[in-house]
């Protein structure tokens, strides 16, 4: 199509309210020269404000589109890293007490006389009861277990012990009391059903393990 009719079909469409983008589209001439062509053509407050949102509604599109790719590339690295995961089908004694050492050198308690794991996870703590009564000969009957809960849920303080209860096999005399965490701020938990809250064991006269575990991750850290 010659140029000047191109300029008359540009300039057509800008007077009828189409963006200088879609028309250089639809001609298939640069924006610049339908810019050029059109520029002494002033759209009508309802064009400019129909243009306007036209352009919010692809803005939000091409978030939500950028949005869901963004989901998708997750997603599927999260299958692969599951896929990649279960090439570790058992652990050998050695990497079970490696595996668990580290575990308490990231939450265990380096401070106190006694062995002291903290962690909100019931997958984590079951591991580690796991792992001191293989390594250490420590049941469950020698662990004493405290909840920390948020104060805004003093009210279900009974059915989440309870939940611990059933999760980790254990008696409520076990437990010791609840302490709760007064905030400035509430936080808002979506599911609420499944707040846990988080859960402290101790072990019983075992000042001489706290020791040995002192030793053991010293020792790792600097290998």
């Amino acid at each position: 199509m010659a140029k000047s009719l191109l300029k008359i079909k540009a300039r057509g469409l800008r007077g009828g309210g189409c963006s200088i983008k879609d028309i250089a589209h639809q001609l298939g001439v640069s924006q610049s020269t339908t810019s050029l062509w059109c520029r002494d053509i002033r759209l009508s407050a309802l064009q400019l404000k129909a243009l306007l949102a036209s352009k919010e509604k692809n803005i939000t599109r091409g978030r939500l589109l950028g949005a869901q790719i963004q989901r998708n590339k997750r997603e599927n690295n999260m299958r692969k890293a599951r896929v990649k995961a279960q090439k570790l089908h058992k652990l050998t004694r050695e990497g079970f007490f490696v595996a668990g050492l580290a575990l308490y050198l990231g939450e265990g308690s380096k401070t106190t006389s006694v062995v002291e794991f903290t962690n909100g996870n019931p997958l984590l703590i079951l591991f580690m009861l796991r792992w001191f009564k293989r390594f250490y000969r420590i049941s469950k009957k020698d662990v004493r277990f405290s909840l920390l809960l948020n104060e805004q849920f003093k009210p279900l303080e009974q059915q989440i012990r309870k939940s611990w209860i059933g999760t980790l096999g254990i008696s409520i005399q076990q437990f010791t009391k609840t302490r709760f965490s007064k905030v400035k701020r509430k936080k808002i938990y979506q599911e609420l059903s499944t707040y846990l809250g988080t859960i402290n064991f101790r072990v019983r006269r075992s000042s001489r393990i706290l020791y040995e575990l002192q030793a053991y991750m010293d020792r790792m850290i600097r290998l």
